[in-house]
């Protein structure tokens, strides 16, 4: 066999090798997919809430179709409060000591009013009073009391555990809701009906 035609030969293998080797590497690049960075998001224009629970309160009040409107409450100082409405615009409540809301009780019954007193919960127990004594040792409201039905924010009262393990919590507050006073021969309010008068959501 003549040298040029082993050259011819080498040459052609080489031309066909390459040839495939291009074939293989179009076919693999078109099987691996292609690797895009994660980018990242930052959004520098989050809002920002801030919710300062030592001055605002919120409760439900149940509407007379059967809504239930959410009501926040800010008290600006100690002589009024801000009550704002999620179906209505913000009103300003006169803050009422629980006597003055007593004495008024006639005019205020049935409206919305803002109270200050001296609260306190245990087991079936939840009342406002004017004054507190201490009787045995033990840190009791003062007749007449008001049956709290809204909402008291943690913050705004102080519990301890008694003996029992029954959890007790007072202290001087402003809430507000819907005052009423049972008339005369009328059931009370609260547990067993007792109280003559009521703060509800």
């Amino acid at each position: 066999m003549s040298q040029s035609s082993t050259d011819s030969k080498f040459y052609l293998f080489l031309i066909i090798g390459i040839l495939l080797c291009a074939g293989y590497i179009a076919i693999f690049r078109k099987q691996i997919p292609s690797i895009v960075p994660p980018t990242t998001n930052t959004n520098t224009n989050a809002s920002v809430q801030n919710t300062n629970t030592s001055n605002t309160e919120d409760y439900q009040n149940s509407g007379g179709n059967g809504t239930t409107n959410t009501n926040q409450t800010a008290y600006t100082n100690s002589n009024t409060a801000v009550v704002t409405n999620s179906s209505t615009n913000a009103t300003i409540q006169p803050i009422l000591t629980i006597a003055e809301a007593i004495e008024q009780a006639e005019e205020k019954n049935g409206t919305q009013v803002c109270v200050r007193g001296y609260y306190q919960s245990s087991f079936e127990f939840s009342a406002m009073s004017a004054q507190v004594q201490e009787q045995n040792g033990i840190q009791r409201l003062v007749q007449p009391l008001v049956w709290i039905d809204t909402v008291i924010p943690e913050s705004a009262v102080s519990c301890t555990t008694t003996v029992s393990g029954q959890q007790t919590c007072l202290g001087e507050l402003t809430t507000c809701g819907i005052f009423r006073a049972a008339g005369d021969g009328e059931i009370g309010f609260g547990h067993l009906s007792q109280y003559r008068y009521q703060l509800s959501r």
